[in-house]
């Protein structure tokens, strides 16, 4: 499956390319997963890890912008690119307040996740209705982290890779809710620094003026435009690193109806 999706969406590439790049990406990913579980068993080893991390203050100064402001928090989404685990314990060990959106798993692979990022120091709620108060309050007073970049069932149509995917409202709805900024962050491999060092990239998705409560998102930026603007920060960090990206799901599903092509239909996800 990896080889075949980024054969789709990178058309204008090789075989051989796409091949390696599926290649290099089952390497990077059995790395990350033995990085980060050794990392969750050792204080130290933590430690060390996070120490190799470049561009976590600057993040972090960012995110606080609004508590120092006194307007609330921000709002995180990123993708399954680089090491989202790592980058979440580097935001909460620096004092954030993150609270991350977790998918249910099943039995086996949840006791699992749950224990690394209890050793990673990562606080979780589960994803639906029932949190969304758990998330608001994550939001405006620290940070409230999801990853949000698989496949939404009912979610809004928009372009990615090249081709139409339903993308999750959630961050964006979560966003407007709180009344705060949402970025789009990742935390990815730098070679070019450090063969064993990491870097944040990350971009805030409205233009950083107030909105109407001297918080975050301004008047008349909707949920949809948030959600094109950080897929498309998500595309730009793929198409720089494509090896770093899980392509072993199923991200296209299915096609928009005729009456959402010129993408106006309307979204009939729910909660965040």
């Amino acid at each position: 499956m990896a080889q075949s999706q980024v054969t789709a969406s990178f058309p204008e590439r090789s075989s051989d390319w796409a091949a390696e790049v599926a290649r290099e990406c089952y390497r990077h990913f059995s790395r990350e997963l033995a990085v980060s579980w050794r990392a969750s068993r050792s204080p130290g080893t933590l430690e060390a890890t996070l120490s190799r991390i470049a561009g976590v203050e600057e993040f972090v100064r960012s995110l606080d912008y609004g508590r120092r402001e006194g307007t609330g928090g921000a709002v995180v989404v990123t993708g399954h690119l680089g090491n989202w685990e790592l980058g979440a314990a580097a935001t909460a060990q620096s004092g954030t307040g993150l609270v991350a959106a977790v998918q249910p798993q099943g039995w086996l692979a949840g006791p699992l996740l749950g224990r690394m990022r209890r050793g990673l120091g990562i606080r979780v709620t589960h994803r639906g209705p029932g949190q969304a108060g758990v998330l608001l309050r994550a939001a405006r007073t620290g940070v409230a982290a999801v990853v949000a970049d698989q496949h939404a069932p009912g979610g809004e149509w928009v372009q990615f890779l090249g081709r139409p995917a339903r993308a999750s409202r959630g961050p964006a709805k979560l966003s407007i809710a709180a009344g705060v900024p949402l970025y789009f962050a990742a935390l990815v491999r730098d070679a070019a620094r450090d063969s064993e060092g990491y870097r944040f990239v990350y971009e805030r998705m409205d233009d950083g003026s107030k909105g109407p409560t001297g918080a975050g998102v301004p008047a008349g930026v909707s949920a949809r435009e948030l959600t094109v603007r950080w897929m498309a920060a998500l595309e730009r960090e793929i198409r720089r690193r494509p090896e770093q990206y899980f392509w072993f799901h199923r991200r296209w599903k299915g096609s928009p109806p005729e009456s959402s092509k010129d993408n106006s239909e309307e979204s009939s996800e729910g909660g965040f």
